[in-house]
């Protein structure tokens, strides 16, 4: 069942993506410096990627989340 594109923001999966972004952020911020470039920016860009992604899927009616 697809979701309309403002819909999406009540669902569990995508609040939950967006609380944990600040955990990520702090997640790399306490990594190693070698690691910073790296896996810091990773996990920066995930923090922004997932809520994206799940919104993706909600509106597009996948329930196959795709590579």
């Amino acid at each position: 069942m697809a979701l309309s594109l403002t819909e999406y923001r009540d669902t569990y999966s995508w609040k939950a993506a967006v609380e944990m972004g600040p955990a990520l952020v702090r997640l790399a911020e306490e990594l190693p410096a070698a690691e910073q470039a790296g896996l810091g920016l990773q996990l920066r860009q995930l923090m922004v990627e997932l809520p994206g992604a799940i919104a993706l899927d909600l509106v597009e009616g996948s329930n196959v989340r795709l590579p």
